[in-house]
């Protein structure tokens, strides 16, 4: 039973905030242990506090994750072109629902003669009391609530190749959208304005489940899961998958000295589309 929260007669009162998960406490632990780290280094402080306490337990949560031939009954059930193509992007290139939702025509672009997404954002909602910006932060208003940021960590700056498929779909999604400027974005809702995740895309993504004949067990983010297990599969080197995927790593040959060719990932890219073609 939820505890009741009580006002004390303040009808100006605000409910407490729900509390935030393990992760998030492990990730608030690290940052505080660094700047701590970097005072010593700057002698503002003698020793680092974090240093003499144990570290938040991250407590880990098993995910439900759709198989490569699931994912493809999904995708092919899919009859609206929007969410084809979003469904695509989560499976098969493993972008995160922050960066699908704020992908903008700019971003595709063609390197090496190969149609890539450039990731450099991603479409975060913010409160009014969360809206205090770095100065040196580059953020763009979309509207209400909305505003396009920077990757969590220079990691989740990437380039991702596309299979030709879904290059030769999506290019033909925005030509279809009509005369879009660079800056705008490729997904929108049929009032025009951006997608939301627990309006737009949750619902969305439970009807596509519903379409497959897929339970009800699975979120959206379960994609990125699918996508990397598939990449596993394949036998993908390291520094391939963590590419792709944008994930941060604590291998420094992998991170600092491993150059990753376009054309090794729009292999890897290629190879995840024939997997889920294939089925299991």
């Amino acid at each position: 039973m939820m505890e009741q929260w009580i006002t004390k007669g303040d009808p100006d009162a605000q409910p407490p905030r729900r509390p935030k998960s393990s992760g998030t406490a492990g990730s608030a632990w690290r940052t505080l242990h660094k700047a701590l780290d970097d005072a010593v280094k700057e002698g503002l402080i003698d020793y680092n506090p974090c240093g003499r306490a144990d570290a938040p337990r991250v407590v880990v949560k098993r995910r439900n994750v759709l198989t490569a031939g699931e994912a493809r009954r999904l995708i092919d059930a899919e009859k609206d072109p929007m969410w084809h193509l979003m469904w695509r992007l989560a499976f098969e290139l493993g972008m995160r629902q922050a960066e699908r939702l704020g992908l903008t025509v700019d971003e595709v672009q063609e390197i090496d003669d190969v149609l890539c997404i450039v990731v450099r954002q991603q479409l975060q909602e913010f409160a009014r009391n969360e809206r205090d910006f770095p100065a040196d932060m580059q953020v763009r208003h979309i509207e209400d609530s909305a505003y396009l940021v920077p990757p969590k960590t220079n990691s989740g700056y990437r380039i991702i190749p596309l299979p030709q498929s879904l290059a030769v779909e999506l290019l033909a999604y925005i030509t279809a959208r009509g005369q879009l400027k660079p800056d705008d974005l490729v997904f929108v809702g049929r009032d025009g304005k951006h997608l939301r995740r627990q309006a737009d895309e949750e619902p969305a993504w439970k009807r596509a489940l519903a379409n497959a004949g897929l339970p009800n067990i699975y979120v959206p983010h379960s994609a990125r899961h699918t996508a990397a297990t598939a990449m596993m599969h394949l036998g993908l080197n390291d520094a391939v998958r963590k590419s792709i995927m944008g994930h941060a790593s604590i291998d420094v040959t992998n991170n600092v000295y491993t150059h990753v060719s376009t054309a090794d990932m729009a292999k890897a890219t290629a190879e995840i589309e024939r997997l889920m073609v294939q089925g299991d």
